[in-house]
Order: structure tokens, then C-alpha cells, then sequence
């Protein structure tokens, strides 16, 4: 995984898991300054789009062993944001993080597979997988909600003050969350996702057509 990076930045610390390096490290990129947001096109474009008024909703998909839950997942997402482009007129851009290349399938992969069944492609951004620290100030500056299955995706989202969607796929993403109890936030199981669950909590935090 690129999280190794937080191994590298703080290799001087005894803990024995990244993420036990994770929060606490997240916690203090406000006050580094070189974790600015860099210049790349994909960020560029979203901040354009973003500068035009259109909502911008951040999203982290995982696949999972089971391949019929990776089925609904794409699907119920295909779905929903085909659901929402219509329904607010491509007022509602969806930035794609893929934050791990571990195989059988990667999660770009993965993501494609549901930017494959959209009427609009043009309503997506796939980020490049590059440095993962700077995701934190992607979603922080660009985004406005976010729905995440990565670990590290939802403590971004989290910890950048956004309401979020989680979708927890282990026990330390479940354990995490019981640390909070914000008005703002929801989750629900992979195997539970619907289009609904995607489309109601996007309308419920969204200020588009508003």
C-alpha cells in the first residue's frame, strides 16, 4: 500500500501499524507546509468546477472478496449517480479516489467499472494515484461530501470536517467510527448499500437546487 509513506515520515515512531501512525499524523498536516495541494489537471479541473458552483462529492470504493457484493456496490452506485446527474442537471461533480493498487483488482479498476455504466462520464474525475498525503488536502479543499470504503479515505474525509458516508468492509473501520457520534455522518454495510442510501444522504448535505 502507499500508506508505507507514513512508515517513511515517521519512521522514528514505535508504533507497530501504520495505522496506529495514521490519525495522529493526519491530525498535524495543517501545521506542515509541504503538504500543500499540488498542481496537478485533475485537482485543477475539480477547482474550476468547483469555482462554477457545482457540488463536489469525494468517493472511495474497495472491492471485496465476495463478488456479488462488488456486484450491488456497482451497480447501487451506477445507479445513484445516474439518479443524481439527472436529477440536478450535472450540478454534481463525483471525484474518485482509488487509494490502493493491491490485486486482483484494483480500485480504479474497480471505480471504472461504475464510471462504465453512467450516461455521463463527463460527471467524474478519477485522481492519479500519487502522493496519498496530499489526498487529505484534496478532499479537505475540493470536496464538499464524501463517501468512503477505504480506511484511510473516511479519517481523511473525518478528520477534514466533511459529512460522510462511510461504508465499513472490516472490524477497524467499525471501531473507528465509535469514536464519533456527528449529526452530519452515516454508515452502512457493503452488502446493505442501495441506491437510496447514496442518493438521500448526497440531497439531505447537498446545496445544489437549493
Amino acid at each position: 500500500e502507499s500508506y508505507q509513506m507514513l512508515w517513511q515520515l515517521n519512521r522514528n515512531n514505535k508504533a507497530t501499524r501504520t495505522d496506529d501512525l495514521s490519525l495522529p499524523f493526519i491530525k498535524s498536516i495543517d501545521e506542515r507546509q509541504d503538504t500543500l495541494l499540488p498542481n496537478i489537471k485533475e485537482y485543477e479541473k475539480v477547482r474550476l468546477l468547483k469555482d462554477q458552483g457545482k457540488l463536489i462529492v469525494g468517493i472511495s470504493l474497495k472491492p471485496m472478496k465476495d463478488s456479488l457484493i462488488n456486484k450491488k456496490i456497482v451497480g447501487e452506485f451506477s445507479n445513484a449517480l445516474n439518479t443524481l446527474s439527472k436529477r440536478y442537471e450535472h450540478g454534481i461533480h463525483f471525484l474518485f479516489f482509488p487509494f490502493a493498487k493491491t490485486p486482483p483488482k484494483t480500485d480504479e479498476e474497480f471505480i471504472q467499472s461504475v464510471i462504465n455504466n453512467l450516461r455521463d462520464k463527463d460527471d467524474t474525475t478519477i485522481v492519479s494515484h500519487t502522493n496519498p498525503i496530499a489526498w487529505y488536502r484534496a478532499i479537505k479543499e475540493l470536496t464538499d461530501i464524501f463517501i468512503g470504503m477505504r480506511y484511510h479515505s473516511i479519517i481523511f474525509s473525518f478528520q477534514a470536517g466533511k459529512p460522510v458516508l462511510s461504508i465499513p468492509y472490516e472490524r477497524k473501520v467499525v471501531e473507528f467510527l465509535k469514536q464519533f457520534n456527528k449529526t452530519n455522518c452515516a454508515a452502512v454495510f457493503p452488502s446493505q448499500i442501495s441506491e437510496s442510501h447514496i442518493v438521500d444522504f448526497i440531497q439531505r448535505h447537498s446545496f445544489v437546487g437549493r
